[in-house]
This record gives structure tokens, C-alpha cells and sequence, in this order.
């Protein structure tokens, strides 16, 4: 019995020794999703259940969003293509400006589709880091796990991307994250050898996406490391997750916690993480509100009272590390 009581209070030291470090450290990165449109159909994405609105979150939601932002000390945001492409915004590169205008580093996530309808001298004056998803190196692959016939477009836009970093020795990042049904396949690819060129000179970075959530149940892929129930038994969600510390401005002026979970739940009856909606409160009053949010978050967290969409999802990680870079 002294074994398992040393045990157990080990764990609980441990545990709240993780807390402090989480709760003392702010998050340096928010999350912007200006649609819900996508013209990609991945097999590993919620879109695919989803009915769009077609809404596109407007410049002043973006603003006000922005001087929240500051109050909290964020350093970074993401315009995230999570369930809609950044890229299908008109205005997209008016937004990025705007966030570099108030001083943070603007980064792009995209499947790279409509980089071509952009100069690139206007992305690298819009973006510190472009992002860009890709399903492998193989047009059969990408097509399988993309659902659209693209990758021409896709790999055409990427190469001219880097020409144009390399011609103007822009200090702009560009990174490929590859997920695909089999990973590193894409090192296999003739057109690796080009890519490894790019790699060498510095001009990219490279990633790979190993695993993915199974959106609570609703995607069953066996031949991808779809995270289902099997690996939620042997998890065990001691800490609250970074993700809920990295707040979110979707499509429609809502306001959450965690932009990796559906916003629009799946197979759920609320959307615990949901904050409220920007245009409903003014300023001054969203600190209290969001650090009341998180705060009562944590508490519930260590009750192990956890909200039903961090139960269900697969990708938590006080650390984050689902992505690794190979170059």
C-alpha cells in the first residue's frame, strides 16, 4: 500500500508541476478561419460531412479580433484552412497586411490550390510563413487523399513560390506538410529529388503529418493512422491540451477555444468550447470573458470533468506533437 501511495502522490506532484507550466506561459499564437468554404475534398477532413455557409469573417471582425489580441500579448496568427481554405477569401491579403500592420507575424495554412490567382510579391508582403498541404509527391496519391485532381496546380505553384524567394532572397518561410495515406511515401517520389534540392539551398521545410483524428468516430480510414477508440483507452488527458489555450476567430465572428475540433460538432450535442460571438461584446470586456473561459476550463480539467470534444479527440497533446519536420 506505501508503493501505491507513493505512487499516486508522485503523480499528482507531476501533474500539478505540468499546471504551473501551462498556466504560466501565455499562448503566443491565435487562429484566424476566415471561411468555411473548401475546394478540396480530403479524406482525413470534417468538410466532407459539413454544409458551408459560404460566410467569409469580414475585415472589421479581423480588426477587433487583432487589438483583443494584443491585450493578451499574442505574437503570431494563423490563417488556418481548417474545414475552408484561407485562399477562397478575396481579400485575404488585406487581412494578412492588416495583421502585420499591428505587429504580428502573419502565417498562412493552405492546399495551395489558389496561390496562382496571387503575385507572389504580394503573399511575401502579406505573410511571414506560407504553409501549404499536400497529399504526396504521386498525383494518384494526392488525387486518392485530396479528393480533386490538383497537384499539377498545386506543385506548379510551389515552384514558383521558390523561385521567387530564391531571386529575391526573401527571409518569407515556405513549408510543405505532406499527409498522406502512407507516411514518407513522398521520398519515394520522382519529384523528390527536386524537393530535396529546395530542402538543401534552405529555400523550404519540410513536414510530415503522421496521424489524425477520427472526428470523433465519423472517419474510419484504416489505411491511415486514423486515431479511433482503440488509442483513446490508452490515453490518458492528465493536463489541459496547449490547443485550448490558442483562440480562435471563425468564419462567422464566433469566438472559441481550439480551432483543430470541429466548430460545427459531429456526433456531439454542444460545442463546449465555443466563447461567444465577436460582435456581440465590445473590447475592454472580451479579457475577462476569455480569461474567465480558460480559467473555468482548467478548473474542469482538473476535476476531469473534460468537455465532450477534447474527450473524443485523439490529437491531444499538452506538447503538440502530431507534425514533424524532416528538413
Amino acid at each position: 500500500m506505501k508503493t501505491i501511495y507513493k505512487i499516486k502522490r508522485l503523480l499528482s506532484e507531476i501533474r500539478s508541476f505540468g499546471y504551473m507550466l501551462i498556466n504560466k506561459k501565455e499562448s503566443l499564437v491565435w487562429d484566424i478561419s476566415v471561411t468555411d468554404v473548401c475546394n478540396a475534398r480530403c479524406i482525413f477532413c470534417p468538410y466532407q460531412y459539413k454544409k458551408p455557409t459560404g460566410r467569409v469573417v469580414s475585415f472589421k471582425e479581423v480588426e477587433k479580433f487583432l487589438k483583443i489580441a494584443r491585450i493578451f500579448n499574442v505574437k503570431k496568427i494563423n490563417f488556418t484552412p481548417l474545414t475552408g481554405d484561407a485562399l477562397l477569401d478575396k481579400d485575404l491579403l488585406l487581412k494578412g497586411k492588416l495583421v502585420k500592420k499591428y505587429r504580428f507575424k502573419s502565417y498562412l495554412f493552405t492546399n495551395g490550390i489558389r496561390l496562382n490567382k496571387f503575385s507572389c510579391n504580394d503573399l511575401f508582403s502579406s505573410f511571414d510563413s506560407i504553409h501549404i498541404s499536400m497529399g504526396g509527391l504521386e498525383r494518384g496519391i494526392y488525387k486518392k487523399t485530396y479528393g480533386v485532381d490538383e497537384f499539377d496546380t498545386v506543385f506548379n505553384n510551389l515552384k514558383e513560390l521558390v523561385k521567387y524567394k530564391e531571386m529575391t532572397n526573401s527571409k518569407v518561410e515556405i513549408h510543405i506538410e505532406f499527409r498522406e495515406i502512407s507516411p514518407y511515401s513522398f521520398m519515394k517520389a520522382e519529384l523528390y529529388g527536386q524537393v530535396k534540392n529546395w530542402i538543401e539551398k534552405g529555400l523550404i521545410r519540410v513536414g510530415t503529418f503522421e496521424s489524425f483524428d477520427s472526428i470523433h468516430e465519423t472517419i474510419n480510414l484504416p489505411f491511415m493512422n486514423i486515431r479511433s477508440k482503440p488509442y483513446l483507452l490508452a490515453l490518458r488527458k492528465y493536463f489541459p491540451c496547449k490547443q485550448l489555450k490558442v483562440f480562435a476567430l471563425m468564419h462567422n465572428g464566433d469566438i472559441r477555444m481550439c480551432n483543430c475540433v470541429t466548430s460545427d460538432p459531429i456526433n456531439l450535442q454542444s460545442d463546449d468550447l465555443l466563447v461567444g460571438n465577436i460582435k456581440d461584446t465590445e473590447i475592454g470586456s472580451w479579457k475577462r470573458i476569455l480569461e474567465d473561459k480558460t480559467k473555468r476550463s482548467r478548473a474542469l480539467w482538473r476535476k476531469n470533468k473534460i468537455p465532450e470534444q477534447c474527450r473524443a479527440c485523439t490529437l491531444y497533446s499538452p506538447a503538440w506533437a502530431n507534425t514533424k519536420n524532416i528538413g
